[in-house]
C-alpha cells in the first residue's frame, strides 16, 4: 500500500512537471504523513463530507491516507500564479474498495 500511494504522488508531481509553466521540478521526498492521516481521519469522522461519500469510520481507518511531498520548483511567473521555491504539500488518497486502486481525493495548497 505504501509504495502504491507514494507512486501515485510521484505521478501527480511528474504531471505538474510537464505543465508549460513549470521550468524545473525536482522531487525531494515523498512519504506517508501519519500525523496528518490521523488528524484528517478524525476531522472527517461523522462529518457531512464522510456521509456524502459513504465513508464509515472503518473505511477511513483502512482506506484514507495522507502523503506529504517535498519538492523544489521553478515556475514561469508570466504563466502561473504558483510560487517557485522549496515546497511541501499534502495529498489525500482514498482507496476504491471495488478495484483496490488508490485515488487522489484532495490536496492542500503548497506550503
Amino acid at each position: 500500500m505504501i509504495k502504491l500511494c507514494k507512486n501515485l504522488i510521484y505521478f501527480v508531481l511528474i504531471f505538474l512537471k510537464k505543465k508549460n509553466y513549470t521550468i524545473k521540478l525536482d522531487i525531494v521526498n515523498v512519504e506517508l504523513a501519519d500525523g496528518e492521516t490521523v488528524r484528517m481521519r478524525e476531522l472527517y469522522r461523522g462529518s457531512d463530507l464522510a456521509e456524502e461519500n459513504g465513508w464509515t469510520d472503518e473505511y477511513l481507518d483502512e482506506c484514507f491516507v495522507a502523503v506529504r511531498a517535498e519538492y523544489d520548483a521553478e515556475y514561469d511567473g508570466s504563466k502561473t500564479f504558483l510560487t517557485s521555491g522549496s515546497i511541501r504539500q499534502n495529498f489525500y488518497l482514498t482507496k476504491d474498495e471495488e478495484t483496490g486502486l488508490w485515488e487522489l481525493f484532495d490536496n492542500t495548497t503548497p506550503f
